[in-house]
């Protein structure tokens, strides 16, 4: 954003109201908090390339589907892969809406 980017919100539609508070925050020349709530972002992102089913799981933890079931399959997440996303979400709540 910084550098005058901007585009479509692809494949993270479970923190779509993280992003539109990131995007707030940049109109408002809020860089340093960007930088911040960002940050956290990924914490959550980067899990997807290290347990499978993590947006499955988030769309289901988001109450946007009932299931984590996909054209993928059903996932099994590991009660320590769950403790691992939960405590990286914590991090995202003072910037969720829903």
């Amino acid at each position: 954003m910084r550098l005058g980017m901007d585009g479509t919100l692809t494949g993270g539609p479970m923190y779509g109201d993280v992003y539109a508070y990131l995007w707030e925050l940049h109109l408002a020349g809020r860089r340093e908090e960007v930088r911040e709530a960002y940050g956290k972002l990924l914490l959550m992102t980067n899990l997807e390339q290290l347990i499978p089913g993590v947006r499955s799981y988030m769309m289901k933890r988001r109450g946007v589907f009932k299931t984590a079931v996909s054209k993928r399959g059903d996932y099994s997440i590991s009660a320590e892969a769950v403790a691992e996303i939960e405590h990286n979400f914590g991090a995202l709540k003072p910037y969720l809406r829903v």
